[in-house]
């Protein structure tokens, strides 16, 4: 028997144009139209769509459970179109099945439902299955349970076994049918995890069909069947990085038309820009640049690597500013990413409580990574990453004083908003502002690295509030300590950059003395 031989780059699955129809004559019916799908050698995806969309029936089809009617469907190099049951049986029988019930044989043990599965693949001594049942049971966490009849098994234990059964003669394909239908969401996760984990080690291909929106994120793709029709299923994607959206939100989303690709190097946001979508990341990995510019020279700092599940870009559409960093691709592959208007987004926030609450800490965070990292550009990133849940952001009125001077110095301050002036005393105890404060700019510093007592007074001005976000005198050591400890050779520039504010600070002058180092 003849049948085709794959190569190692050649895909698992190949599907072209195809169609499929129910019944005959006037009764002709048909339930799947013009599909098209290319699954390769350890990738693994996972299929959508509700009941009665055609899934069972294109699953049946790539698992030579039903004749080709019209189209192209190669698996594992072999034509399906046109072939005879003893090919269809011949290419079903290389492969692993997984289904929602375990389909173990009930009065084998665990270990003879092993060998049967192995006993059905040639070339498979005695020696062989032993040494090939003891290894499968061993990776599913099941090895002191060999000898079990099914029956004497938990739901999960059962699944690990069927999973086993379908991964011990290294299938190069895999198709699962709702395998956690029957299982608590620890348990289904950890059964997809493994199942995903064996799988890639052998270089199998999995094709699982679930309705379970707690495993998603374990596939590289989520493809859908709806009316007959597949394609990819971006609502989920924007569901993974959203996780508390209901799925009539989702149904309501309109994204099929808002799918841009970028190529690799190439911006998809720059710093300064005005805010109109929000991006999800679907395929490709990103980089989050801040943006800075000295004597002239454009330079730029990567914050964070983004990859699929994440989403960017929410921070100037939610406040109405511009962008607060760049976006591109990473040089190594194409980015392909949703585009969602600011009124959908908005609108997604405002029907889940809980989708707001993720959003706002997450916008909150990555807000205070930008605003030190702009004003300490010597710092660490990663060090101040793990500084954030730690970091508190203060309000002050109208004309508060932030520090007084001869205060222990115990804090260092980075402005977000609004405005603060430096004030020192003359002899004659009159007031004397030698300084504004700005967003972005900072203070405190100085008293805390030499260990005195503040030197002037920092009051907020005008009529609106301050925001500022402030690290205690053990944060700041922290990020100090572990910026030098990092990267050494940036010990010397942050050295300098404190050394040159003090001596900015110095020069300025006024009527009874020089002022001193806040």
């Amino acid at each position: 028997m003849k049948t085709g031989v794959m190569s190692a780059n050649r895909p698992i699955i190949t599907i072209r144009n195809l169609n499929h129809y129910y019944g005959e004559g006037a009764l002709r019916r048909q339930v799947l139209f013009n599909i098209d799908l290319e699954i390769k050698r350890g990738e693994f995806v996972i299929m959508t769509g509700p009941s009665g969309s055609g899934k069972s029936t294109l699953l049946s089809l790539i698992g030579c459970l039903r004749t080709v009617q019209d189209g192209s469907l190669r698996v594992l190099g072999q034509e399906l179109q046109r072939a005879k049951g003893a090919v269809r049986k011949h290419v079903r029988c290389q492969f692993g099945y997984i289904f929602q019930t375990s389909n173990l044989v009930e009065f084998l043990t665990a270990e003879r439902n092993l060998h049967l599965a192995l006993e059905l693949h040639h070339g498979n001594n005695r020696k062989q299955i032993h040494h090939k049942t003891q290894a499968i049971l061993e990776a599913v966490q099941l090895g002191e349970y060999g000898r079990q009849y099914p029956r004497q098994l938990s739901g999960g234990q059962r699944q690990r076994i069927a999973i086993a059964c379908a991964l011990v003669s290294a299938p190069q394909l895999l198709l699962a049918d709702e395998p956690t239908a029957a299982l608590d969401r620890k348990s289904g996760r950890a059964i997809v995890e493994l199942m995903r984990d064996l799988a890639k080690k052998q270089g199998s291909a999995i094709l699982m069909v679930t309705h379970d929106p707690r495993i998603l994120d374990v596939a590289d793709r989520i493809i859908r069947v709806e009316d007959g029709k597949l394609k990819r299923d971006y609502r989920q994607e924007i569901a993974l990085a959203l996780p508390g959206l209901h799925e009539q939100q989702l149904e309501e989303l309109e994204v099929d038309s808002d799918i841009q690709t970028f190529q690799p190097g190439q911006y998809i946001v720059r710093q300064g820009e005005w805010a109109e979508h929000v991006y999800f990341l679907v395929d490709g990995t990103l980089e989050v640049l801040l943006d800075a510019t000295k004597n002239n020279k454009a330079q730029a700092r990567r914050l964070r690597v983004l990859r699929r599940g994440d989403y960017f870009g929410e921070i100037g559409l939610l406040s109405n500013e511009k962008r607060t960093a760049s976006v591109r691709v990473t040089t190594d592959k194409t980015a392909t990413v949703i585009l969602l208007k600011r009124g959908a987004f908005l609108s997604l926030m405002q029907q889940s409580k809980s989708t707001e609450t993720l959003i706002t800490q997450r916008v909150q965070q990555r807000l205070l990574l930008t605003r030190i990292a702009t004003a300490l550009p010597q710092a660490n990133i990663q060090s101040i990453i793990n500084l954030l849940p730690q970091i508190r952001v203060l309000h002050y009125g109208p004309n508060s004083v932030v520090i007084q001077a001869g205060d222990i110095a115990d804090f260092f301050y980075v402005v977000v908003s609004g405005t603060l002036e430096v004030i020192k005393h003359t002899e004659q105890e009159e007031e004397v502002v030698i300084r504004q404060l700005n967003p972005g700019d900072y203070f405190g510093e100085i008293a805390l690295v030499k260990n005195l007592q503040r030197s002037a007074t920092i009051r907020v001005t005008g009529k609106q509030v301050a925001k500022l976000i402030t690290l205690d005198r053990t944060m700041f050591r922290k990020l100090l300590d572990e910026s030098i400890n990092l990267e050494p050779h940036m010990k010397d520039a942050f050295e300098k950059q404190i050394r040159d504010e003090v001596s900015r600070l110095s020069r300025h002058q006024f009527k009874g003395g020089v002022a001193k180092k806040v």
